[in-house]
């Protein structure tokens, strides 16, 4: 019986380091993406806003967030299957605005385009880099409406853990 105990003990050892020795099955950038992230930072620099030669800057963090973009949050919701769901909380706690669409990754950028509500169809594409819960969105885009893609953005979201 003593032999059997040690040749059980012994295995289970064994397996537990054969099981840790297991390499991490890296995750695909569109299985780190899904699920629902919460922008925490954002920096805009609109160049030549309005066309003209002044250039205005928009800083926002957590610390200023409400006052500045008056919203509490804005989350995104990607789907596993490739649309998204991102909406604008007010400082009330309610819904402001919500557009959906789809997304998907073009190399180390993702690609947003846009399709509800209709009026404010659009695509968006940013330079993503994802480290555990923390995503970093970079772009040179038409920010300010002015027709001219010379606006930096930059951003800055956390993955939202659910609560269950």
């Amino acid at each position: 019986m003593k032999a059997y105990l040690n040749i059980s003990i012994i295995a289970i050892i064994f397996l537990s380091l054969l099981n840790s020795c297991k390499k991490e099955v890296p995750r695909t950038k569109r299985e780190m993406l899904t699920g629902e992230w919460e922008s925490k930072y954002m920096y805009v620099k609109k160049n030549t806003f309005n066309n003209s030669d002044s250039t205005v800057i928009v800083d926002v963090n957590p610390d200023n967030y409400k006052e500045i973009l008056n919203l509490s949050t804005a989350i995104v919701d990607f789907k596993k299957r490739g649309s998204f769901t991102e909406k604008y909380i007010g400082v009330n706690g309610d819904t402001l605005f919500e557009q959906q669409g789809y997304w998907s990754f073009v190399g180390d950028s993702i690609i947003m385009s846009v399709y509800k509500p209709l009026k404010s169809q659009s695509v968006l594409k940013y330079h993503i880099v994802i480290e555990g819960d923390t995503a970093k969105f970079n772009s040179v885009m038409d920010y300010d409406g002015d027709g001219s893609e010379d606006d930096e953005f930059k951003g800055i979201s956390i993955r939202k853990i659910s609560k269950k």
